[in-house]
């Protein structure tokens, strides 16, 4: 059997080799630092119980420091029996209000009667609302006495000692987050879009 002739060679196009344009490196002065840094502070007034320890590694939603609540306790001890007591009235309120509802159809009391036991009625409802959100309000304010941390990370300062009596907004702890973070330089702005 014949061979097949052998092909030509395939054109090639060959150019010199230049390196690519490259901006020469430029060295700025700068810092590392945690991109969540913060000072954790009391949100209520009292005598601090427990803080954590400087170097203590904590979780985001880890309490971190504890706040006497013991008044707190007792104050809502109070609008609880506040709340029972607006829950009475409104409910006598409610059942005297039926009871003349009865006697109107049969016109055998006054209209004014009436209309006083709607109004006593509406301002006992209005005064177990009012209880109820003192309670709600007073709950929140104990879960205040709780300082929990707003992210994971180290306690790297404490600025209060089991003891002391806080005011709110005293610092108590600084907390760093050691895992994220970012670089902070000093360089000039015309330098901004060729960072990479």
């Amino acid at each position: 059997p014949a061979r097949p002739a052998p092909r030509p060679p395939p054109p090639v196009n060959a150019r010199r080799a230049t390196p690519p344009r490259r901006s020469p490196p430029r060295w700025v002065p700068g810092s590392a630092g945690s991109r969540d840094d913060a000072t954790s502070a009391s949100a209520e007034a009292g005598r601090l119980e427990d803080v954590a320890e400087v170097g203590t590694r904590v979780k985001a939603g880890e309490r971190i420091a504890k706040l006497d609540d013991q008044a707190l306790r007792l104050r809502r001890e109070e609008i609880q029996s506040d709340v029972r007591r607006a829950e009475a009235q409104r409910s006598l309120s409610d059942t005297q209000l039926q009871r003349l509802a009865k006697l109107e159809t049969s016109n055998s009391i006054a209209k004014t009667q009436m209309d006083e036991a709607r109004a006593t009625l509406e301002t006992n409802v209005q005064t177990l609302a009012h209880a109820r959100a003192q309670l709600h309000q007073v709950d929140h304010d104990i879960d205040q006495t709780d300082v929990h941390a707003p992210f994971a990370g180290i306690v790297t300062e404490r600025f209060a000692q089991r003891g002391e009596y806080l005011q709110v907004g005293a610092s108590i702890v600084h907390l760093v987050d050691t895992a994220n973070i970012e670089a902070r330089v000093q360089a000039p702005l015309a330098m901004a879009d060729k960072i990479r």
